[in-house]
């Protein structure tokens, strides 16, 4: 006789789960690996594994390059200010050289996606905006819901 199981659909792929053998629990970023979802692979590798635990991302000049951004990182942090975030509790500075432009902000993941909301729309911010509102879908509709079976499988009683 067949073991009884749940069978679901991530992004029109098949998971399966069975008493027997109780599935992995899959950190978010794998999550989206592992079910091909249609995020940009800069923005999945840089913020998805700090997105729900709200970690530091670090912001240095070049993922401020990257976003069209063409002040210095000081101006960035100005804005920061201005918009009543606060130091190290939103974000920290790590002034690395005062002389040259290489320092580096950490900015908690949410806080860093509403900088970048606040942002002058360039292509890549309009990309940003629309992968987090893709990824704030997928964590909403999907892995909360895997989450769940996962660990009804793993913990739950039968």
């Amino acid at each position: 006789m067949a073991e009884v199981g749940d069978v679901m659909r991530f992004n029109s792929k098949r998971f399966c789960c069975y008493k027997s053998n109780p599935p992995k629990m899959l950190s978010f970023a794998d999550f989206v690996e592992k079910f091909d979802y249609p995020l940009d692979k800069w923005y999945v590798d840089r913020f998805c594994r700090n997105i729900l635990s709200n970690d530091w991302i670090t912001v240095d000049i070049e993922t401020l390059k990257y976003l069209g951004w063409n002040k210095g990182i000081h101006e960035f942090f100005s804005m920061m200010e201005n918009n009543y975030f606060i130091q190290d509790q939103d974000f920290k500075f790590d002034p690395s050289n005062y002389l040259i432009d290489t320092d580096t902000l950490h900015v908690r993941a949410r806080q860093f996606n509403e900088l970048v909301m606040m942002m002058d729309h360039t292509e890549q911010v309009d990309a940003i905006c629309k992968n987090y509102a893709k990824l704030k879908s997928i964590i909403i509709r999907d892995y909360y819901r895997y989450k769940f079976v996962v660990d009804y499988y793993t913990e739950g009683d039968f």
